[in-house]
């Protein structure tokens, strides 16, 4: 499990995200025995477009997590990244809703990117709020809610 932020000792593991579990519910395959291969292709070509966009999200995110210390994300940067990848798993949850009969998507495909964009969404918006927090208490001269401490002030 990767370790996302810190609050004074506690972590805030935002239900136990780890971004590569994140993108393996989606490596689910098209049945194409589908009648026009021009089909196919578009459906293919479009899926695969999609979710390339939403993999390069999560790479963004596994990098992150890895350049950071001790594997945790720092809320104002992932902040944009979950919020993109939270846009992108609606895109292609659209997508694959609109077109289930055309490119013959199952049920499951369409239920598990659901449930994949609703944990995204979730984690989007816990991220942001903390990103929030601790830029509003920066900003008030209050301590940090990711443990950093404040330098003293005045002469010495």
């Amino acid at each position: 499990m990767i370790e996302l932020f810190r609050t004074r000792g506690t972590a805030l593991a935002l239900a136990g995200l780890a971004f590569t579990a994140v993108a393996a519910p989606l490596t689910f395959s098209l049945s194409l025995g589908l009648s026009q291969p021009a089909k196919a292709a578009e459906c293919s070509e479009d899926i695969g477009n999609l979710s390339k966009k939403r993999m390069d999200i999560i790479q963004a995110l596994n990098k992150l997590a890895k350049t950071s210390a001790k594997g945790q994300l720092d809320p104002a940067l992932s902040c944009p990244k979950f919020r993109a990848l939270a846009e992108a798993e609606k895109a292609l949850l659209d997508y694959l809703s609109k077109n289930k009969d055309w490119c013959t998507v199952p049920d499951e495909a369409i239920m598990t990117l659901g449930k994949s964009y609703s944990h995204s969404k979730e984690i989007a918006g816990k991220a942001c709020a903390f990103a929030a927090q601790e830029k509003k208490n920066q900003e008030s001269g209050g301590d940090s809610l990711l443990g950093g401490q404040k330098l003293p002030a005045g002469p010495l």
